[in-house]
Parts: C-alpha cells; sequence; structure tokens
C-alpha cells in the first residue's frame, strides 16, 4: 500500500514505516531490513524499535529500550501494587499497557512516561502515594537539559486546568553495557542520563483522572478488566482502541504531532486483541467522532486488507455524522510528502 501515492512519491522511510505497521496489525513480517538512514528517519517517528524487533533484537539502540523497559515495568508494577494496597481503583493505559499485554513485553522505543488512570475523587490520595515512593513533580528544561521541580504555583494551575497531575519522576541507577551507554543519544535526555560511565533512568508517571478534555473517564472505569501487571486494571481492548483513534487523529490534526509510534499501538490492538467491534461503533456513534477512526482504521485495513471488518467502517464512515473535525486521511503530513491533487495533475 503506498496511501494512493505515485511511485517514487514517498520518501524511503514511509515505505519502510509502512511494512512495519502492517507486520505490527497482523500482517507479514518485512521481508528486509532498510539501511541505517532509513531507520534513523524511523526513530525520529518512534517507530525503529519495530525495525530492531523485526530484524536485530540485539541492536544496541533495542538493548537500551529493553533495558529502560525492565525499569519501567518494575516500577509500574510496584506503583500499582502500592497504590492497590491504599485501596485506589488504577488503570494502566496507552503504551506500556499495551507493549505489556500485546507485545510480548518488549518496547518499541523508549516510554517517555508510564501512564496511569484514577478516579477524579482519589486523585490526592494518588498524589500521596507518589511521594512516599519517592516521586516529585517535575519537568524536562530542555535548556538546561535536565530536570527541574515544578514552581508552586504551575503545579496548581496544571491541577485545576488539566485532566492530568504534573508528571511525577524519580531517578534510578539504570544497567546498560558499554554498547547500549553508547547508543543513548540527545533524543534520550529525559529519561537516561549518563555521568562518567554510568547511567541512571529518570521514570515518570503521568497521572490523568481524564481522558481528554472532553472524553469522561467512566469510558475505561466502568468497563476495566484485570491488568496486565498483577496488579491494577486496564481498559478494554476496543475502548483502548478507540480512545487511541481520536485522541491520536486531534493530536495529529491540531496539534502538528508527527510520531508514528501510536498509530503502531492502534496496529498491535487490531492484530492481537480480540476487538469488540460494535462497542467502537457505539463509542464512535455516541460521541460523534467518526472521521479519526474511520481514517486510521482505513489505514490498517489498507494494510492489511480484512483486519477492520467492512461493515465498521461503513459505520464509521464520516458522512453519516459531523464533520466538524474532518481533516482528512493526514496521510501526506505523517508520511514526509504531499498528499495527491484529486483534482488532476
Amino acid at each position: 500500500m503506498t496511501a494512493g501515492f505515485g511511485e517514487g512519491s514517498l520518501p524511503g522511510w514511509a515505505q519502510a514505516a509502512l511494512d512495519l505497521l502492517a507486520w505490527a496489525a497482523g500482517g507479514e513480517p518485512p521481508r528486509r531490513p532498510w539501511p541505517p538512514a532509513v531507520v534513523e528517519e524511523l526513530r525520529r517517528r518512534n517507530l525503529d524499535g519495530l525495525h530492531y524487533l523485526a530484524f536485530d533484537p540485539g541492536h544496541p539502540r533495542q538493548r537500551l529500550y529493553d533495558a529502560v523497559w525492565r525499569a519501567q515495568r518494575a516500577a509500574t508494577a510496584e506503583m500499582l501494587r502500592t497504590l492497590d494496597a491504599s485501596g485506589l481503583t488504577v488503570l494502566a493505559f496507552k503504551g506500556a499497557e499495551i507493549a505489556e499485554r500485546w507485545f510480548g513485553s518488549r518496547p518499541i522505543g523508549i516510554f517517555a512516561d508510564c501512564d496511569l488512570l484514577v478516579p477524579r475523587e482519589e486523585v490526592v490520595e494518588a498524589m500521596a502515594v507518589l511521594f512516599g515512593c519517592g516521586f516529585r513533580p517535575r519537568y524536562f528544561d530542555a535548556e538546561a537539559g535536565r530536570l527541574v521541580p515544578f514552581d508552586i504555583a504551575a503545579i496548581g494551575a496544571i491541577l485545576s486546568e488539566h485532566y492530568e497531575i504534573p508528571p511525577f519522576w524519580r531517578f534510578q541507577p539504570l544497567d546498560l553495557d558499554p554498547e547500549a551507554i553508547a547508543a543513548v543519544g540527545p533524543q534520550d535526555a529525559e529519561s537516561v542520563l549518563v555521568s562518567g560511565g554510568a547511567a541512571q533512568l529518570a521514570v515518570a508517571f503521568d497521572v490523568h483522572h481524564g481522558l481528554a478534555v472532553d472524553l469522561d473517564p467512566a469510558i475505561f472505569l466502568d468497563r476495566r478488566i484485570p491488568g496486565p501487571f498483577g496488579a491494577g486494571f486496564s481498559p478494554t481492548p476496543a475502548d483502548h482502541l478507540w480512545c487511541l483513534l481520536v485522541r491520536y487523529y486531534n493530536e495529529v490534526a491540531l496539534n502538528g504531532k508527527d510520531t508514528l509510534r501510536d498509530l503502531a499501538y492502534a496496529a498491535l490492538l487490531v492484530g492481537r486483541a480480540e476487538i469488540d467491534w460494535e462497542r467502537v461503533v457505539s463509542l464512535t456513534h455516541g460521541h460523534d467522532t467518526r472521521p479519526g477512526p474511520f481514517y486510521l482504521l482505513s489505514w490498517l485495513d489498507g494494510l492489511v486488507p480484512g483486519c477492520v471488518p467492512g461493515a465498521v467502517l461503513s459505520e464509521l464512515d464520516p458522512r453519516r455524522g459531523s464533520r466538524a473535525r474532518d481533516f482528512g486521511w493526514l496521510a501526506g503530513r505523517l508520511l514526509g510528502a504531499v498528499e495527491p491533487n484529486p483534482f488532476g495533475a
């Protein structure tokens, strides 16, 4: 599939990305590895981990990803156990949950943070648990190249205006071999700190009390299922998929997001989970959010024909509802090209 683009109109990394997304969605494994320049472009789109796992799982970059994830996974399990023991309801979701449950606990990159959802009325208690486990609210100062504490006024503004609390971070040693340490680059500075030949990991939790400005957390909380970390819960695959598609589509269209990792997460759900498609359709109709699910699921079905039932795509057709947030395929933006002129050459 070339998303309707003419021969040679897509950059080489884009075809590699499409092949890897097809594999994630249950298609055939990619046939051949790509040269380093292409893999570097995949890294810029947060998709290089899929390439390493397909062709070179022992590559130093993938060893770095694996080591970071082992530490993040242990911290996530610890946090879920502690929150659960405190009588709080907590769900893991987004990348960490999907990698753990649907991709054999293998990461496709470094997770900047691990996302948790708690009911709004339990946020204060959850923050107390985070403080008790050594986590503190911080942010990454790009100019200083390090994590710095939030000002109290900024913390107050975030708590009063957002559907998540400030990110909470904790530093801990990270066991990396010399080649993996050498693979750490400037793009990893927010999570991995190297000094004197030793590495530290900044483990972060993003604790949500909402899914988005206009998405009720009850979508996840009321239908939660046991999670894959031994404690805590997860959203159902259908709820998770729908929320990913809606959020990602709007973030690409409205905020200029150009990573392909979220689409890879959706592909993993479509290719490996048992999706309740009636639920996906019901959520889409109920929230009048047809464009995102339609276009993105059509992408995946174009890569792996039949992975999304045709009747589902028909029900999601944007022409059946509001098109106020219909931004089209977004293929040119995400694949580094200009979409074909629909009216001629």
